[in-house]
């Protein structure tokens, strides 16, 4: 009888330690599961982040380039004002050269030169400010996506550190 009992006792203690062991698996498989999941939604995550950041990166050199051409644009408006001016100031030294010949005919065309130089010096000038005002939005644009960039560069910095403390966690 002793001896039926104390094996009934072993058999239910070697029962309570497999359902013990199989619960043991039972909470490491759902563990497992759970840092599976997570691993896939941090891996989504960081692929989201990484395109997120090529689009900026791809936004910044399409801003450095639409402003490398407002600068090309600017410079050929400067040799073209440069010109202009250059051809009206030949055209007063002749118009001077007039003058003194029929004085009162020379006296109305310089006048009239004066004033065609200024409406286009003008219209120049007004070209020149909205092309600056126009780089100087673009690189406020370019110096936002820089800053967003590093923002989630940061946040994807914090992503992998917490990613990767929940998997020591877990590993030990």
């Amino acid at each position: 009888d002793n001896l039926q009992q104390e094996l009934l006792v072993l058999r239910d203690e070697a029962r309570a330690g497999v359902d013990a062991h199989s619960k043991q698996e039972d909470r490491w498989h759902l563990a497992d599961v759970e840092v599976q999941s997570r691993l896939r939604d941090a891996t989504a995550e960081e692929d989201a982040a990484l395109q997120f950041e090529a689009s900026l990166e791809e936004d910044c050199r399409e801003l450095e380039l639409a402003s490398e051409q407002y600068d090309r644009e600017l410079d050929r408006l400067e040799q073209e004002v440069e010109k202009v001016g250059t051809v009206w100031a030949q055209a007063d030294r002749d118009e001077k050269a007039e003058l003194t010949e029929v004085r009162a005919e020379g006296l109305r065309s310089a006048n009239e030169a004066e004033s065609q130089l200024s409406a286009l010096s003008g219209s120049l000038g007004q070209e020149l400010r909205k092309h600056r005002e126009a780089n100087a939005a673009l690189a406020s644009q370019l110096r936002k996506a820089k800053r967003k960039l590093a923002g989630f560069e940061a946040q994807e910095k914090a992503l992998q550190d917490s990613w990767q403390k929940e998997r020591r966690e877990y590993a030990q």
